[in-house]
């Protein structure tokens, strides 16, 4: 890399980087939060949080809307409407973020972690089919034979901002009488063949509004669904299940309710989403354009990035490559943060003994994946400096 890619130094004289996801926060979201503090909703009851819930039923088009206080949560809480308890499977890809096992594991379940597919790095429906078949439907649910434990949903993740294979998923889940809950939690704006996720008979999705997110409420989540009335079991699991103003609680809730504050930053957010979805879009490929001659790295994998919400974008080193850390390292020293990726769940150690197809895929990628920076307020200048340094280091 050239000394001119440098990114600079801050008036501190301390060097600064082009970040990797930082969150794009101006006037609109200065805005709403001073309208919450002149107005007094600062807490989980507030008119931000019902117009965050209306937006993002009409920007997906499910019917229904929970905002939460994380995507994590979103899941758990999904998960214990739909009656998912102890002892139980969830099918997941391995190739997922750590979130998404522990949402099962909190409800006394294992994930039962599967494999994902070389071509898009999402959930392998024919392994899942595998599993499936080793199955027996009995009284107490869908006991899968070799650990005679019951396998209770399908958990497939929209991997980098892609959606799975949904309609072969969808079909096992029908034939198998199983919940299809997908982890959306960077996916928002994400479509397949076109069209609207909220069309492909999920049972639920969840978002995340974490402040990486493309859409960030500082943390946050949301559970959508057609089901209004799981829709409206999840709404009141998530607020104490509480039955009236005398304290009175009919079910074992959680407080995973989002703030008025949070929402007003993701009422923001949604303001900007078209354009922050172009701009993802717009630097996912420019990365892949840089690498598309090279010989020692390839782009992510992407099946239509004008399906995708492209929520990050970098690189897969080949053989050929030097190590990932020398790589992530030559970047951070021109002032561009780079980094690694996640790491098998099934390399985890709370999860290393649960069960689990053969997962070849996920253990030839995950080390050799390098992220790039992928602000939706990454400049073009910035965007130029990080393509330039990209093909210095691997031509």
């Amino acid at each position: 890399m050239s000394p001119s890619s440098q990114a600079g130094v801050s008036d501190f004289g301390i060097p600064f980087m082009i970040p990797l996801t930082a969150p794009n926060i101006g006037d609109i979201e200065r805005q709403y939060l001073n309208q919450c503090i002149d107005d007094g909703f600062v807490s989980s009851i507030g008119p931000f949080v019902d117009r965050l819930e209306a937006e993002l039923r009409a920007f997906t088009g499910f019917a229904g809307a929970v905002a939460t206080s994380a995507g994590t949560a979103g899941l758990h809480a999904t998960l214990a409407a739909l009656g998912v308890g102890r002892d139980g499977l969830v099918l997941m890809p391995t190739y997922t973020f750590i979130g998404t096992a522990n949402a099962v594991s909190q409800m006394g379940a294992d994930p039962f972690l599967v494999d994902v597919r070389e071509s898009d790095w999402t959930m392998d429906p024919n392994r899942v089919e595998a599993v499936l078949q080793d199955c027996s439907p009995t009284e107490l649910g869908l006991i899968h034979q070799p650990t005679d434990r019951p396998i209770q949903a399908i958990m497939p993740v929209c991997t980098l901002g892609w959606a799975p294979d949904l309609p072969a998923l969808g079909n096992l889940a029908k034939r198998f009488d199983l919940p299809l809950v997908l982890d959306a939690a960077a996916a928002i704006g994400a479509k397949l063949r076109g069209r609207p996720l909220s069309q492909y008979g999920l049972t639920a999705a969840v978002y995340s509004f974490n402040g990486n997110k493309t859409v960030t409420a500082g943390a946050g989540g949301a559970v959508v669904g057609n089901d209004i009335a799981l829709m409206e079991t999840i709404g009141h699991l998530t607020t104490t299940a509480k039955t009236g103003a005398d304290y009175t609680h009919d079910a074992r809730g959680f407080n995973y309710r989002m703030s008025n504050i949070q929402a007003a930053v993701g009422c923001a957010q949604m303001t900007r989403l078209d354009r922050f979805l172009a701009r993802k879009r717009a630097i996912f490929g420019a990365y892949s354009k840089a690498l598309e001659t090279c010989r020692r790295a390839s782009p992510l994998p992407c099946p239509n990035a004008e399906d995708s919400a492209c929520w990050l974008g970098g690189l897969l080193l080949g053989n050929r490559a030097p190590p990932r850390k020398t790589v992530i390292d030559a970047f951070r020293s021109d002032g561009i943060s780079a980094g690694a990726f996640w790491k098998p769940i099934h390399f985890m150690e709370p999860y290393a003994d649960c069960p689990r197809t053969q997962t070849p895929v996920a253990e030839s990628i995950w080390d050799r994946v390098v992220i790039l920076p992928c602000s939706t307020n990454l400049s073009d200048g910035e965007l130029e400096l990080v393509v330039n340094a990209l093909g210095d280091l691997l031509r």
